[in-house]
């Protein structure tokens, strides 16, 4: 059973009723696009990324409703960076103006000294978690996180990535526990893989006008 710490993307639906400020959100931006940059000539390559995580690659698209009311706009954009060695994950929560909410910015690496996946990830609230995965079934992914937040409290979770299918992922947050004796609510949200269309495919702006 997994002892973490309370993590990530979603972890934000309990944080988000006070929104971040401009300058926590252009962080996590900043750690997001560092962590894109590719591998310097005469780099070595190291073992890929196992544990089927490439089956994440993509922008996941979903809406939630927040407790402050309202919905929020979700976009998970998770893709390969130096070599496919690691990949890198942006989750951004904006409001129906598109004006940022929440931002969070990880990489998930595969330890070959351990052989598993871990995750490092920061977010837009001053937060830093780190976390283990369980080895992966049939298109799950089990994650035990450990977090501190800004206010220096600590507490652990476990988050459950799962595709329903390959355009469909569900995302859950369970057992979420603070060191101050609080809990937080389980947390559950659906995204939808972004399809690009077909470049065969003819846009309704190449079609004749007709009045």
């Amino acid at each position: 059973m997994c002892r973490p710490l309370y993590c990530s993307a979603v972890a934000c639906l309990a944080l988000l009723a006070g929104g971040c400020n401009d300058r926590a959100v252009e962080g996590a931006k900043g750690a997001a696009e560092a962590a894109s940059l590719t591998a310097q000539p005469g780099h070595v390559v190291a073992q890929p990324l196992n544990w089927d995580l490439p089956r994440l690659v993509g922008t996941w698209r979903g809406r939630v409703r927040m407790e402050a009311g309202g919905w929020a706009q979700v976009e998970w954009e998770v893709k390969p960076v130096y070599g496919g060695q690691f990949v890198s994950s942006s989750l951004t929560f904006t409001n129906e103006s598109r004006e940022p909410l929440f931002s969070h910015a990880g990489i998930l690496i595969w330890d070959a000294a351990s052989k598993g996946c871990k995750c490092w990830a920061i977010n837009s609230t001053g937060d830093h978690m780190s976390a283990t995965f369980d080895k992966p079934r049939a298109g799950s992914w089990t994650l035990c996180f450990s977090i501190v937040r800004s206010d220096g409290v600590t507490g652990t979770a476990t988050q459950l990535w799962k595709l329903v299918d390959n355009d469909t992922l569900v995302w859950e947050v369970h057992d979420r526990v603070w060191d101050n004796g609080t809990r937080s609510e389980d947390q559950f949200l659906e995204l939808k893989r972004e399809r690009k269309p077909s470049s065969a495919a003819k846009s309704k702006s190449d079609e004749p006008f007709s009045a």
